[in-house]
């Protein structure tokens, strides 16, 4: 190895600006008095006497250096004129020197690299292999600048033994999290080491399992980046994560409780930002919400974990988007996720112009919120919900999903409007719909069967329903007192297309019917009327003697069915005949409410 040739620096020895004739140069170890040897060439053949003098031109011969050194210049009398330490080989700058560990670097003032000592200097290019021993954070490059420079935080800055600082030269707009000491193995608390590499305002990379709590992210534009199966777990009650930074982005990053029955309270991500994007994520075991977002244009895209509360109340969700008072938060697209249970599900408040597609999950509940302003539900297709839909927020649409449980359009709402709950919606056979307050709405149930729908919807005019045929039992009262069917039998059943019903009324006479006085009216299927007066037809079988033809129908307004076998009588338990045992009444009638 070549030495360089040391330059002796400006300095007034009492004769001129040049050292005097016999002017002495002393030559130690950094840091001590112990001599040092310096070579008359740079092969490092010679060495010079020590200390090396001056000649009666006060010029001393030539000084190669090899390390570092603690240097004394003195006059012939042996008074010293100055003194300088650490005095270094500029050899040993060719090359950053390199560290194995951050351990290693802080401690080292000087240390020997590759055989030549080192001293730090401003400037210098240091190198880290690793963060700290069997922690594989992959090399680290760094700059050493005065102390005080940055704040140390582990990564970004780290103070060094000698005062300094090195600074860390980011390659990339990204920095390992494991860069300021996060091990990633699960268990060892890295709250602290993610937080400072979060508080760069870089994008960061997991690459491990990381325990840590109560995280914060401010920074707009800011990713975080999981590699592999990267994990946050959490370790304390709080929120795992909250975020109000815009336009925040996490990709294949997981978070998760303790346990799937956990005991730290709190959601496990909250985002109070807008334009926030979980792309390929995950959030299971939650105490609380496994995502709460309360800012416009929340994407939600496709998954690597499930989205999944560990609660199974009613109060309890895996996803929530919320605008909890105001205008509504708008824009949002849930896409290509699942959830683990029929409880949980998606809760939307306050919400408009939103979409959930190609989704698998529990409950649904779309609703306008204290504030009101939600004018647009989401619109949700390609979907299958395992629990209850309760749609109270207008303008919501529902198509090509399957629901596996109860639904109800328009609860805990004054008039709901715009909803469109389409025919190719596939409602689970023994489920029941049930339509309340509802106007200017478009349900289609012509593709379900088996279902019990409950229509509470009074005056519907402006709607547009559509229900394939539904058994319903009528009622059967007499004008004067009630006749009761004993061991007979009564049924019914009904169609609906937009605001038109289609009605049938079978009734068989039993050995114990009883037919009661006065003239008989049979109900309607739901408390619809008749806009105008519509009339029908009626068929009745005397048993043994013949059959009989009437009008059936139905007044303005009246929530009942007469049948008309004359013009003067209504039918009655002796009209058109005495009815008996085993006679049968068959009515059909068609009207509009």
């Amino acid at each position: 190895m070549a030495l360089s040739r040391f330059v002796l620096p400006y300095a007034d020895v009492g004769a001129g600006i040049r050292p005097s004739s016999g002017a002495k140069l002393f030559f130690y170890a950094t840091g001590t008095s112990t001599f040092k040897s310096t070579f008359t060439d740079a092969t490092g053949s010679t060495a010079n006497a020590n200390p090396v003098i001056a000649n009666a031109n006060g010029v001393f011969p030539s000084i190669f250096l090899d390390g570092i050194f603690n240097i004394a210049l003195k006059d012939s009398n042996d008074v010293q004129i100055w003194t300088a330490d650490p005095v270094s080989s500029p050899v040993s700058l060719l090359s950053p020197p390199v560290f194995s560990t951050v351990a290693a670097m802080v401690a080292s003032t000087p240390t020997s690299v590759d055989g030549v000592e080192v001293v730090f200097t401003v400037g210098m290019w240091v190198t880290i292999v690793n963060y700290a021993t069997n922690n594989n954070s992959g090399v680290m490059f760094g700059t050493i600048v005065a102390g005080g420079t940055g704040t140390a935080d582990g990564g970004s800055y780290i103070n060094l033994a000698n005062g300094m600082q090195w600074k860390k030269n980011y390659q990339s707009a990204g920095v390992l999290v494991s860069h300021f000491g996060a091990v990633g193995d699960g268990s060892t608390n890295d709250t602290a080491a993610i937080q400072a590499a979060i508080n760069t305002g870089l994008d960061i990379i997991f690459d491990g399992a990381y325990a840590a709590d109560n995280l914060t992210q401010s920074t707009n534009g800011q990713q975080f980046i999981g590699q592999g199966a990267s994990s946050i777990i959490k370790r304390a009650s709080g929120d795992l994560l909250t975020s109000t930074g815009n336009n925040f982005h996490m990709i294949t990053l997981r978070f998760q409780g303790e346990s799937n029955s956990p005991s730290f309270t709190g959601h496990n991500i909250v985002l109070n930002g807008d334009h926030p994007v979980l792309e390929r994520c995950g959030s299971r075991w939650a105490f609380g919400r496994a995502v709460k977002a309360t800012g416009d244009h929340v994407l939600i895209l496709g998954t690597n974990d499930i989205y999944q509360t560990a609660k199974s109340s009613a109060s309890d969700w895996d996803i929530e988007i919320v605008k909890d008072a105001g205008a509504a938060s708008l824009y949002h697209n849930i896409q290509n996720i699942y959830t683990s249970q029929a409880t949980g599900g998606i809760l939307m408040t306050n919400t408009g112009t939103s979409s959930v597609s190609g989704c698998q999950f529990g409950r649904l509940l779309c609703n306008p919120g204290v504030g009101g302003a939600g004018a647009s539900g989401p619109y949700l297709f390609n979907c299958r919900i395992n629990g209850n839909v309760a749609i109270e927020q207008s303008n919501t649409k529902m198509s090509n999903s399957s629901i596996s449980a109860d639904v109800t359009i328009g609860d805990n709402v004054t008039t709901l409007s715009g909803v469109t709950f389409a025919s190719s919606c596939d409602l689970q056979s023994g489920q029941t719909l049930t339509l309340n307050n509802i106007v200017e709405c478009d349900i289609s149930t012509s593709q379900l069967n088996n279902i019990t729908i409950v229509n509470n919807i009074s005056a519907d005019t402006n709607n547009n329903i559509s229900i394939k045929s539904q058994a319903y039992t009528p009622t059967w009262q007499g004008s004067s007192t009630n006749p009761a069917l004993g061991n007979g039998g009564l049924t019914g059943s009904y169609s609906r297309i937009d605001s038109r019903y289609l009605l049938s009324i079978r009734l068989a006479v039993g050995s114990t019917t009883t037919f009661g006085s006065g003239e008989w009216k049979f109900g309607l299927p739901d408390a619809n009327t008749p806009a105008h007066y519509y009339s029908g037809t009626a068929v009745m079988f005397d048993n043994g003697t013949a059959w009989k033809i009437a009008v059936s129908k139905i007044s303005t307004g009246a929530a009942f069915i007469t049948v008309q076998p004359d013009s003067l009588n209504s039918i009655r338990s002796t009209s058109p005949f005495t009815w008996a045992n085993t006679d049968t009444l068959e009515i059909t009638l068609a009207y509009d409410i």
